[in-house]
This record gives C-alpha cells, structure tokens and sequence, in this order.
C-alpha cells in the first residue's frame, strides 16, 4: 500500500503526463484514505482552477489551508482565486499572509499588488509590484501592473518607463 505522498507523486506523473481526469481520480482517492493530507486538496484545487470552477478551487484550497495554515503557496493561490471571483477584501488577506510567510515569492507579491490595484488602492499595488521586480527585475507582467499603477497616480514618467521595462523584457 502506498502512503499519501508516494500516492501524491503517482497522481502528479498523472497530471503532467496529460492524463487530468486520472489525475483527479488518484487526489480524489487521496483525500479519502487520508483526509488530512492537504497537497491533495491543493492539487485538487489547482486541477478545478484549470477547468475553469472557481469556486470549487478555492474550496478544495480553503481546505488544504484548514489543515495547514502555514503552506505560502496556498494563500497565494487562494489570493488569486478571491481576486478573481470579486472577493477583493479576502484577497488581499491571503495575499499578505502569502507575503509573510514567504517574503522572497515575487508571484505573491505581485497577486497581492493585482488585488490592491482592482482594490483602487494603488499605493499599496505598487509598493507590491515593486517589491515583486526588486526579487524577480524579469517580471514582464509585474513591470506593466507597475506601469499601470503609476498611471493611476499620475506618474507619467514613471508609468512609460516601467511599460518600457515590461517591453524589454518581454522581448529579451
């Protein structure tokens, strides 16, 4: 019999292996011999993110944060999925949390600095943007959020050259 996580690694090859559904069966299997085994949900949340369900996602990746509170990535995904179904408080809840738990993942600083921006609360969307490009300068997204950002604040020289960085870097 194998354990959760030697079942986790089978269900993954499964997964990027092009087989989704096979994939889903084995984290399906997972979370029921092991309840608590939260990668699981997780995986399960991200295969629900790939079809589209919103709302089954962050389900299954509330749950996986029920068990452990302290995984960086989950508060990060869950922040992106909260953004996206219009939850902007909870969003940048999560994205904070992802942020403190983890404070050198430039993708979590980011999110958090989308959420803030459809927040309109745009002095915090760009001290995220700019701390996302100071731990990743190659971050082509994050340099046009910043652009946009700036826009927003009337920065109009700073807004071209940051839409100027995000063009180098998209083409680099």
């Amino acid at each position: 019999m194998m354990t959760p996580a030697q079942a986790m690694a089978a269900a993954d090859r499964l997964r990027f292996a092009g087989k989704p559904a096979e994939a889903e069966a084995r984290y399906r299997q997972i979370v029921a011999q092991a309840p608590d085994f939260h990668p699981a949900y997780h995986a399960l949340g991200l295969m629900a993110l790939r079809a589209d369900n919103l709302p089954l996602a962050a389900d299954m990746i509330a749950r996986a944060i029920e068990i452990d509170g302290k995984v960086s990535i989950y508060h990060r995904n869950i922040g992106e999925l909260f953004r996206r179904l219009g939850q902007l408080e909870r969003a940048i809840t999560a994205g904070r949390l992802a942020t403190e738990l983890k404070p050198d993942d430039a993708t979590a600083h980011y999110n958090l600095g989308l959420a803030c921006v459809d927040n309109k609360d745009y002095a915090q969307a760009k001290t995220s943007c700019e701390r996302a490009l100071e731990l990743k300068p190659e971050h082509a997204e994050a340099w046009n959020n910043l652009g946009a950002v700036l826009e927003h604040l009337d920065d109009k020289a700073g807004s071209e050259a940051a839409y100027g960085r995000r063009q180098r870097r998209s083409t680099e």
